[in-house]
């Protein structure tokens, strides 16, 4: 995987428009790949690569943006932006797929499951504020989600960011739960 985008992949990518109020979500084209599409009702805003199945480095874009993600065997992320040294954000697992995300301006958020069967997982600040809710959608061999924004949210400089790692964290919890298997 390299780092830079192909021209028709950029052009395939729509701008991110936080704004947007329709259906948001992850979706997987083709259930080999580790290849995801965050759509904005049908536009293309983002994608997100892994190698083999869901290596520990993935790349996620939008037309603006591209961050690398690094995880660890104790599910710890960094996120880098292109062509960076230092992480722009950081989590750290704690227990039942919970944690926190620990952005680089000092800003701390939860990773938390919203129900017990871990399908369900949202972003929130340390007061308890919900500011994103990911929530998984059956399909035959692929894994894919709806997400909702809270207005906070809508708001943030990070939005795109925690979208990528968002959906990568659900990934890692989808793939080692019974979830994986059947539930949703």
């Amino acid at each position: 995987m390299t780092g830079s985008r192909s021209k028709p992949e950029l052009a395939a990518l729509q701008p991110f428009d936080a704004g947007f109020r329709g259906t948001w979500g992850w979706r997987q084209p083709t259930w080999y790949r580790s290849h995801w599409e965050l759509r904005a009702g049908e536009a293309l805003v983002g994608t997100l690569d892994g190698s083999g199945l869901l290596g520990t480095r993935v790349v996620f874009r939008t037309r603006d943006a591209t961050w690398w993600l690094r995880s660890s065997w104790l599910l710890q992320v960094s996120a880098f932006a292109e062509g960076g040294s230092e992480p722009v954000a950081r989590f750290r697992s704690g227990w039942f797929g919970n944690g926190r995300i620990t952005l680089a301006d000092e800003t701390t958020l939860l990773w938390k499951a919203e129900n017990a069967w871990l399908h369900r997982f949202g972003v929130q600040t340390t007061d308890g504020l919900p500011l994103l809710h990911f929530r998984t959608r059956r399909r035959f061999l692929r894994y894919e989600c709806d997400v909702q924004f809270e207005d906070a949210a809508r708001r943030a400089a990070s939005l795109p960011l925690l979208l990528g790692l968002g959906w990568l964290l659900l990934l890692h919890t989808l793939r080692n739960s019974h979830v994986a298997h059947g539930g949703a």
